[in-house]
């Protein structure tokens, strides 16, 4: 018995001692990378953060500092990816909201929008999806709750408070549903070359359509071979793109 003990705490050891390492690893790595921004090196800075997230690190900071270093390199579609990454985990940061819609300008050349429109965007990125989640689930629990203990207690209370619970969970819910459609079942993805072109069918053999500049934000209907069909809904457009000139966010 003693023996087991012995050999399970050490294959436990022996896995943190691992996950330490690992963590400690990319910690480093990410130190440099930040080194390498300050100091202008811009190049080596994308190659150190990139080789974080390669390891399966998925943070809003690396994402962040990421899109600074392309945008510093003249990537505008790179940078923009890593902003929108960056902004769907923490849409609340100031820094990511500002840099992305400062990135998102330029590369639309739009005016800045009305307040109306901030308004919106604002309220519709207070929460993230796993923020959004949990807030449902602890109304729907509630609900249960008080639908419980009305059974057994008849309370005219218990009533009168689930109608605004009731009414919590359809508007969590509901912003929910339509930001997993957004995010998770729509596949968005940024042009990141001087300029895309995107033509009638899957094929350099089909004449161009219509171009699209470094940055311009597309949705990906479907994909054949190397080419993705893409679509620009409030402009009506839609064709082939080859999948080398867009980045899935």
């Amino acid at each position: 018995m003693k023996i087991k003990i012995f050999i399970f705490i050490s294959l436990f050891l022996s896995l943190f001692n691992n996950f330490s390492f690992a963590v400690s690893q990319t910690g480093d790595i990410f130190n440099q990378g930040c080194s390498f921004y300050e100091e202008g090196n811009y190049l080596q800075a994308i190659n150190a953060y990139e080789s974080v997230i390669k390891k399966g690190v998925e943070n809003p900071t690396i994402y962040y500092n990421l899109g600074n270093a392309y945008f510093k390199n003249q990537q505008l579609g790179k940078a923009l990816v890593h902003y929108e990454r960056a902004f769907r985990l923490s849409p609340r940061n100031e820094d990511i909201r500002f840099n992305l819609t400062f990135a998102r300008l330029k590369a639309t050349k739009e005016k800045t929008p009305g307040i109306f429109k901030k308004i919106f965007f604002n309220i519709y990125n207070l929460l993230n999806i796993n923020e959004l989640t949990l807030f449902t689930s602890f109304f729907y629990f509630s609900l249960c709750i008080l639908i419980a203990v009305y059974i057994f207690k008849k309370k005219h209370l218990l009533l009168w408070l689930m109608i605004p619970v009731g009414f919590l969970i359809v508007f969590s819910g509901s912003w929910l549903g339509i930001k997993i459609y957004n995010e998770k079942i729509t596949t968005s993805a940024i042009v990141i070359v001087p300029c895309g072109e995107v033509r009638n069918g899957p094929s350099t053999d089909y004449s161009i359509g219509f171009t699209l500049p470094e940055g311009e934000k597309v949705i990906v209907l479907q994909q054949k071979d190397s080419w993705y069909a893409v679509g620009i809904k409030e402009k009506g457009l839609k064709g082939w793109i080859n999948k080398e000139s867009i980045e899935k966010i």
